[in-house]
């Protein structure tokens, strides 16, 4: 019989650090890692158990249960619409599969805040689906009768039909305590504008943070807002450069066409959508 052991509790509770680190090699190496423990795993039972089939039928079932599903995200929350009847949760499949979302969870932050996907709900590779608070005739609703998310700021949890966490997402308040400013390059190399200075920041959490909206300020008269839909991904950084874009790294940039950090010193400091203060950072 077989002596292999696969931890799939260790792999879930390790998966949200590892899926979305700058360190990419380090990614796939954890995925790697599972997905080969996994693989072993399914070949001992399949051979104990007297079960034609093949090393690579081996592999894609043990990829398929460690991974499907798990490129669901939570992709916005509407929770300022024109009118209350306009809030909504949306979720996005962002895999190369159909996922069966039969008993999936949506907790809007609050116990009892819940919404259970019906049978038969399924949602095609790249494609979304929106939950409304209030009961709506052509999608799917929370039935409720007053609004649940918070305009100051909330949490929503996405849960699979086993209970585990898929997603969370965090905006406003809520959010303040995820993110920070990490590092400030002020002396950069492009002659005269300095157009490769800037400012990182990093989400500490393993949560989607909404910064729509939310602000770099670098000094009087020195803003950069963050466009709508603007979302930092869990244990990951971006950068605001001074007047570069780099995909790569968010592709956010103030279009500055002069230096804006003090090479002998500044602060930068970030704020969300109300003006409450995430981070500070200063140097100098």
């Amino acid at each position: 019989m077989s002596n292999i052991d696969f931890d799939k509790k260790a792999f879930v509770e390790k998966l949200p650090v590892n899926a979305y680190a700058i360190d990419v090699q380090s990614s796939w190496n954890f995925i790697n890692e599972y997905q080969n423990k996994l693989t072993q795993a399914n070949h001992q039972k399949r051979i104990d158990q007297s079960i034609k089939g093949s090393a690579l039928s081996d592999w894609w079932h043990a990829a398929y249960e460690l991974m499907a599903g798990r490129h669901v995200v939570i992709s916005d929350v509407n929770y300022s619409g024109d009118t209350e009847r306009e809030e909504f949760i949306e979720i996005t499949n962002k895999g190369p599969e159909i996922v069966d979302l039969t008993g999936w969870r949506i907790n809007a932050g609050d116990k009892g805040q819940d919404m259970q996907f019906p049978s038969d709900t399924w949602l095609k590779p790249n494609h979304s689906l929106r939950v409304y608070t209030f009961a709506n005739d052509d999608e799917m609703s929370f039935e409720r009768k007053q609004p649940i998310w918070n305009n100051k700021g909330d949490k929503a949890w996405l849960f699979n039909q086993l209970g585990e966490v898929i997603c969370s997402y965090v905006y406003g308040e809520a959010a303040l305590s995820h993110v920070a400013i990490t590092q400030i390059c002020f002396d950069g190399k492009v002659k005269h504008t300095e157009a490769d200075e800037y400012i990182e920041i990093a989400n500490l959490d393993f949560s989607f943070v909404d910064l729509s909206g939310w602000n770099v300020n670098a000094g009087i008269g020195q803003d950069f807002i963050f466009p709508q839909g603007s979302q930092l991904a869990p244990n990951a950084k971006i950068r605001v450069y001074t007047n570069l874009v780099d995909e790569a790294t968010g592709g956010y940039s103030f279009a500055s066409p002069r230096a804006i950090w003090n090479n002998k010193g500044d602060t930068g400091t970030l704020t969300n959508y109300d003006g409450k203060v995430a981070s500070t950072f200063t140097y100098g």
